[in-house]
């Protein structure tokens, strides 16, 4: 090997190596990457006209910011949304009530935002509905294995299982079965359903004094998080809370926070 060739060889090793270095100094690590897949629900997450957008989405972009995370963002129907985090293949998700089952392998935020479950019918038939009592033998739509689903589940057994429960993937299809008189009530969050009735001028009314309370939280997959990088970022909601931020994103989205720091 001849001299000449040796320093071509020589500054091609060091140009590769620099090359290499700068890739992986560049290059964002592997546990910065981070999956949110929340499910379709205006004014919480949802896509608009220029992407997803909703409380959910700024929330987290903030969250992503202060964590130093590389955010990926993404919509799931209900279930898929909760299956996906249960087997480790996103990292969070929401808008989520906190239950014991499902704290098996999720971890919570604190409660976020304030709402409730409440039922939606159009003005005829809302008309007719002044107690749970008289739900009796009406067929109500509802989210497939959600939380409105068990709660539906408990005014059944109080009407003696006279209700027919029909069950939709979203909130829009469920919506829609309202309006056009396929369901004659919906049983859905209240926020959700308020949204979907603005924006489409629908004439669905919400049926006062039977709702039941909840919080919304976001939830974290145990399977796809360490525990030192759960436990940071579970501390960012209350440094939000803290900062004006949360209460900032309540204004725009005209959503109630919860009480401070509420958590089961």
């Amino acid at each position: 090997m001849t001299k000449k060739v040796a320093k071509i060889l020589a500054a091609l090793s060091i140009f590769i190596g620099c090359a290499l270095s700068a890739f992986f100094y560049s290059a964002p690590q592997p546990d910065d990457a981070f999956i949110f897949a929340g499910w379709n629900i205006e004014p919480f997450y949802y896509k608009g006209p220029q992407g997803i957008q909703g409380a959910y989405y700024d929330i987290m972009v903030e969250v992503c910011r202060t964590e130093n995370l590389r955010c990926t963002f993404k919509i799931s129907e209900f279930r898929k949304s909760i299956d996906q985090l249960k087997k480790g293949e996103t990292h969070g998700g929401g808008p989520y009530v906190f239950t014991v089952p499902r704290s098996s392998v999720l971890s919570f935020s604190e409660g976020i935002f304030s709402s409730t479950y409440a039922f939606f019918g159009l003005p005829k038939t809302a008309a007719e509905i002044i107690s749970y009592e008289d739900l009796r033998g009406y067929k109500i739509g509802t989210l497939v294995l959600s939380g409105t689903r068990v709660s539906l589940e408990a005014v059944n057994e109080f009407v003696d299982g006279t209700l027919t429960i029909k069950e939709e993937k979203s909130v829009s299809s469920l919506m829609q079965k309202i309006d056009s008189r396929q369901y004659p009530l919906g049983y859905i969050n209240r926020d959700g359903g308020i949204s979907w009735i603005a924006k489409n001028h629908s004439k669905i009314v919400e049926i006062p004094n039977l709702s039941e309370n909840l919080d919304y939280r976001f939830a974290f997959s145990k399977k796809a998080i360490p525990p030192e990088k759960m436990k940071s970022l579970l501390e960012a909601f209350p440094k939000l809370r803290k900062s004006g931020f949360l209460k900032s994103i309540a204004l725009k989205y005209k959503l109630n926070l919860t009480e401070l720091g509420r958590h089961p």
